[in-house]
């Protein structure tokens, strides 16, 4: 049976910039610096314009959840623009990036992966009421499911899990592969 994680045990903290907090949902620490993680998952509430925290050799994946959305402006590359819920962006945690909102504040949802530590894989989709799916891990997966009152499933590798929406629900999913070492 997957560990199952409601939103009032997320934990409250403050970006590393100072400018907002997040929602931690979940994290893997790592084991050589207590500060920093191997793997994070998490919501934030933007409310104002202002640069990113750097997060050197993590992978990031960012979605708006709610609002009207931001521009994200890269120091080497084209802008983003994410203005839809569930619009999403894949990025290095090293990047200089200024967050400009687009009309008041959001919701994102983030995953961060150290990537000499591993990679994560993301997808999501919106489950209707009264359908269902069923997951089958091929590794350690874990399921965002975010609704009125959001949770986190964690699955290991080879736990099976079948989801029955009772509202309508956007479930997304992360597959972590962990690198061996030798």
């Amino acid at each position: 049976m997957p560990l199952t994680i409601d939103a009032k045990e997320f934990k409250e903290l403050p970006w590393k910039n100072g400018k907002g907090f997040t929602r931690e949902i979940y994290c893997i620490p790592n084991e050589a610096s207590p500060d920093l993680f191997n793997f994070r998952l998490s919501m934030a509430t933007v409310s104002q314009s202002s640069p990113f925290s750097l997060f050197p050799g993590a992978e990031r994946f960012l979605m708006l959840l709610e609002g009207n959305g931001f521009r994200l402006k890269f120091e080497d590359q084209a802008d983003a623009i994410l203005s839809s819920p569930f619009d999403s962006l894949t990025f290095e945690g090293e990047e200089m990036i200024h967050c400009e909102l687009l009309g008041g504040k959001c919701l994102d949802f983030n995953v961060m992966t150290n990537r000499s530590w591993g990679s994560s894989v993301v997808s999501s989709s919106l489950l209707k009421v009264g359908e269902s799916r069923r997951f089958i891990a091929t590794c350690d997966t874990f399921v965002f499911v975010y609704c009125p009152n959001p949770f986190l499933l964690v699955l290991k590798a080879k736990e099976e899990y079948v989801l029955e929406a009772t509202e309508n629900m956007v479930v997304i999913e992360i597959s972590v592969t962990r690198k061996h070492f030798h």
